[in-house]
């Protein structure tokens, strides 16, 4: 009798192991090039992110082994990407990304990829980001990706028994069962440093018709196979530090204010700010004599009566500020004409 304890299945420890992504030496190097020497790596990162989460649901270790056991008990019987002693009844099942190198050896699940269409996630493609406050201006920004990568997961097995098991597990592995095992985001572990990336899978998918064929030309032996259709979303952030020295230095007091010292009156005078501070605020220190407007972004003086007023740029003033920082200041007269 099986033991009970073997078939308990904690719901609330699955819906909280969400990051699963450990990756072994072989993928390492795929995420050091993402975060060193090519941040373009989303098809390679994305094939093995789905590798190593179907791993997690077969492989005596993974972390999803249990529930598969408790639901397709089937897939006990599977050792994934090991080779087996001439003793052992068990099966093996690759899981690849490729086909060069692996070779044809049914049972075998590939996982292939439809190219990919980029988009930015936001307007400029920068998400975040934050000032270092050094003298030398260093700056740290976050550019976000968001990739459509459209995956192909062919599985093959050499009898009708296998193919079908092979289809049953997909569909439990990305189905509605999904919502026990990861909530249909697939991301790193915590331990991975450096990484800022998660795959979302669809909420559907869809499973092809099973087709069948001569195996290496051997009219006695059958190969059974069909393709799951997987389009999913691979965002990734990426942190890049850049040197900017500040437009504005009050030490060097390099601030213009690009203005006539003398406007007529019914007219409307744009102002010209070089190395402008932000945030600013522009007044006019006499309102009986003109007033400071904005458009858009350019301000404008509006002259009301004949007179003189200085215009002042000027750090805008906060509750616990006691006063004001000036960063400018301009004499100017209003004439007839």
């Amino acid at each position: 009798m099986t033991d009970p304890e073997t078939l308990t299945i904690n719901r609330q420890d699955l819906i909280g192991r969400k990051s699963f992504i450990s990756p072994d030496d072989l993928a390492r190097s795929e995420l050091d090039a993402l975060y060193v020497g090519d941040s373009t790596r989303y098809v390679n990162i994305a094939k093995l992110t789905i590798q190593k989460f179907l791993e997690a649901c077969i492989s005596e270790k993974g972390q999803f082994r249990t529930f598969f056991k408790r639901f397709a008990s089937f897939t006990g019987n599977y050792v994934v990407n090991q080779n087996l002693d001439k003793n052992d009844h068990r099966r093996l099942l690759q899981i690849v990304r490729l086909f060069e190198g692996q070779g044809e050896h049914p049972p075998q699940i590939v996982i292939q990829d439809g190219g990919y269409s980029y988009k930015q996630a936001s307007l400029g493609g920068l998400t975040a980001g934050w000032n270092e406050r050094t003298r030398d201006g260093s700056q740290v920004v976050r550019v976000m990706d968001s990739v459509d990568i459209p995956i192909e997961i062919t599985c093959a097995a050499l009898d009708e028994t296998t193919i079908d098991d092979l289809q049953g597990f997909l569909s439990l592995a990305f189905g509605q069962q999904q919502k026990f095992l990861c909530g249909w985001v697939l991301k790193p572990s915590r331990q991975v440093e450096g990484a800022y990336w998660e795959l979302i899978l669809p909420l559907t998918f869809e499973v092809g018709t099973k087709s069948r064929a001569g195996f290496h030309n051997d009219p006695q032996k059958q190969v059974h196979s069909f393709t799951c259709s997987l389009p999913i979303i691979f965002e990734n952030s990426t942190y890049m530090t850049y040197k900017a020295a500040p437009v504005f230095d009050m030490a060097n007091n390099n601030f213009q204010i690009l203005v006539p010292t003398k406007i007529t009156l019914n007219s409307t005078v744009p102002v010209t700010l070089l190395h402008t501070p932000l945030p600013l605020e522009i007044y006019s220190s006499d309102s009986r004599i003109a007033l400071i407007g904005l458009k858009q972004t350019t301000y404008f003086i509006y002259p009301k009566r004949l007179g003189r007023f200085t215009l002042v740029v000027a750090k805008p003033r906060t509750t616990s500020d006691e006063n004001q920082l000036i960063y400018a200041q301009k004499e100017m007269e209003v004439v007839l004409r």
